[in-house]
């Protein structure tokens, strides 16, 4: 089964907020995503302002900002909505 690039922001973002900063490598490793969807992923969490990036040790790790956490607010929010449709 393909997963959307929706569904890979949203797990970055998940695991950011659970876990606190990550590198690249944490977030592939705890996500099972691949290295390469990864970074396109990361690339546009970052454009969004979403995620932000942190270098200041020579490893980059990324973390999430509060416009993210804004956005996994928004899918609960709508994940309890569908469910009450049902």
């Amino acid at each position: 089964m393909n997963t959307s690039k929706l569904e890979v922001c949203v797990a970055v973002l998940q695991v950011l907020n659970k876990e606190g900063q990550l590198s690249a490598k944490e977030i592939a490793s705890k996500t099972k995503i691949n290295p390469r969807t990864l970074e396109e992923s990361i690339s546009i969490l970052a454009e969004q302002d979403v995620l932000k990036k942190q270098d200041d040790s020579g490893l980059p790790v990324y973390g999430i900002t509060e416009g993210g956490i804004k956005v996994l607010e928004y899918f609960n929010l709508e994940e309890i909505i569908k469910c009450r449709r049902i």
